[in-house]
């Protein structure tokens, strides 16, 4: 949790201080607060995530994570979560910003726009997770060691959360490389655009000097 809120304040300031030098001139202090915005989203959501398979599976957080049975169970799954979720919404937040913004040749995308983008990234996120639950259980068995050695139903039980999780992270990664993507194809195609309007206005009749003639 301290890394969290360390985070957080960090951003927070970097934020504040772009904005109080720069006022109505400031840009970073949206790209900030952006990635604070959804690095918060990112934190609920695993938040979210992880309560349900702490639930449902609590054998993946007491023999995989170390936690402890009983009432501490739910508050160390939420401590994890909330850390490493608010990472990853970061990180994807970050990974659209240098999208929407690097070569310069191509017109920036407004931060606005990119709200879709992380809407997206979400929800396959969270799909990839449902549907990675339906994996079976060999998957979860090969990529963690040990697991297959736990008794049932706690080796189900491990094997359901395992999935879960691997998935939403999987999900989260292609599916913000997707959106990155388009967010590169749809700047370029912002720009042949422009360069087009460009072209036609200067091969107007009317704007040619010798026109007149």
């Amino acid at each position: 949790m301290f890394k969290l809120a360390l985070l957080v304040a960090v951003f927070m300031r970097l934020a504040f201080a772009d904005w109080w030098a720069k006022r109505h001139q400031a840009q970073r202090w949206r790209e900030y607060g952006f990635l604070c915005l959804c690095g918060t989203l990112g934190a609920g959501a695993a938040a979210g995530v992880s309560l349900v398979t702490a639930h449902l599976a609590p054998a993946y957080f007491v023999y995989g994570k170390g936690a402890p049975e009983g009432e501490g169970l739910a508050a160390f799954a939420l401590a994890g979560a909330l850390e490493a979720g608010f990472t990853a919404g970061a990180v994807a937040a970050g990974c659209l910003l240098i999208a929407s913004s690097s070569l310069t040749r191509w017109p920036r995308m407004p931060i606005g726009r990119l709200w879709r983008s992380i809407a997206t990234a979400a929800m396959g996120s969270l799909a990839a997770g449902v549907l990675s639950a339906l994996l079976p259980d060999w998957v979860a068995h090969g990529l963690s060691q040990g697991m297959d050695r736990l008794p049932e139903p706690q080796a189900g039980e491990a094997a359901l959360a395992f999935k879960v999780h691997l998935g939403s992270y999987v999900g989260l990664t292609v599916t913000t490389a997707l959106t990155c993507t388009r967010v590169l194809m749809l700047r370029r195609k912002l720009s042949a655009e422009a360069l087009r309007r460009v072209e036609d206005n200067l091969k107007r009749p009317g704007d040619d000097p010798k026109s007149g003639e």
